[in-house]
């Protein structure tokens, strides 16, 4: 399973040295995978809680450091993005980050948006992958 230490009252303990680790895990099946460095995880959490009152759930993967996960075994990297998620998106504190998140997902944005806008936009993808 994941490389974590379970805390008696459920919450995951990341280990940072994997470089991204999953910070949320919805009940069952996630819609979408949202990731962030750590500047933008409060964006991307907002994005998934304006999506969640519409009945689409996120898992929230925290990437500190894009390089270090690329570093990781294969299965430990599935773990994280699993191939079953049909929809990942990516916020950059930066235009530096951008980049090195792009070997992630085609959809990776930074400052130039909103949470707001970031959610219109998962949801269009999703509703695209849906049809």
């Amino acid at each position: 399973m994941f490389d974590f230490e379970k805390k008696p009252h459920g919450v995951l303990e990341p280990k940072p040295q994997k470089g991204a680790y999953i910070f949320r895990e919805p009940k069952g099946d996630p819609d979408m995978l949202f990731f962030a460095d750590h500047e933008g995880l409060m964006f991307v959490l907002k994005a998934a809680a304006i999506l969640s009152v519409q009945g689409y759930t996120a898992r929230v993967v925290s990437m500190d450091d894009a390089e270090a996960f690329g570093r990781q075994p294969e299965s430990y990297r599935k773990e994280v993005f699993s191939d079953t998620i049909p929809v990942v998106f990516g916020y950059a504190s930066d235009k530096e980050t951008e980049k090195r998140f792009r070997a992630y997902s085609d959809f990776v944005y930074s400052g130039e948006m909103d949470y707001e806008e970031f959610a219109r936009k998962a949801l269009d993808e999703i509703k695209r992958n849906w049809v």
